[in-house]
């Protein structure tokens, strides 16, 4: 059984008797997680760098993937689904189960690192996120490093060269983080999420 297999398993399967609207989160995954669980595909949303949105249901130590006779028993559309799941992530955050923590990088410039949660990386669809750190960074661009399930971290955008040091310390850092998503930057803008070219 390869690693990646191994990884995902101790987090994504999982039951329960009573999956409720509430339970329904999104989940921020690699391409990867549809070669264990075809299934969870069908009702995935691509990101971009490789990465999908997948929707589970969260019981703490494990999840469950949403199927379709999961939507139909809750009686929702997939695109409720969607939008509920965000609303929930937008709970989880606000109860500040994901800590955040401001650290000097690279040039002596701050970025934000979020992290402490399996919903970490996940934040980066907050639907707040980009007005909020744009005014902290005061930045009307901003890039997001989600290097694995655990972390997300926040940046203004800088020249090439203060992106590729950034790049670095980020592999560099959080190279041990387990359920590794991508080493490629995404960029937060009024318009949404996008890939940095």
């Amino acid at each position: 059984m390869s690693k990646l297999l191994i990884l995902f398993l101790t987090f994504g399967v999982g039951s329960a008797s009573a999956q409720t609207i509430d339970d329904l989160f999104p989940y921020v995954v690699p391409e990867s997680y549809f070669e264990i669980f075809p299934a969870a595909k069908k009702f995935s949303k691509e990101l971009g760098n490789e990465i999908s949105i997948a929707l589970i249901f969260n019981f703490g130590e494990s999840v469950k993937n949403v199927s379709k006779a999961d939507l139909n028993r809750l009686k929702i559309s997939e695109d409720q689904a969607h939008a509920t799941a965000i609303e929930n992530l937008a709970k989880l955050a606000a109860s500040q189960a994901v800590k955040m923590r401001q650290i000097q990088g690279p040039e002596g410039k701050p970025f934000l690192l979020f992290g402490g949660h399996w919903a970490a990386a996940t934040c980066i669809l907050l639907p707040h996120l980009h007005s909020s750190l744009s005014k902290r960074f005061e930045s009307e661009e901003v890039c997001v490093s989600i290097p694995h399930r655990d972390a997300l971290l926040a940046f203004p955008r800088g020249n090439s060269t203060y992106l590729a040091e950034m790049k670095k310390m980020i592999k560099d850092k959080e190279r041990w983080g387990e359920r590794r998503l991508t080493d490629e930057l995404f960029v937060l803008t009024k318009e949404g999420i996008k890939e940095l070219e």
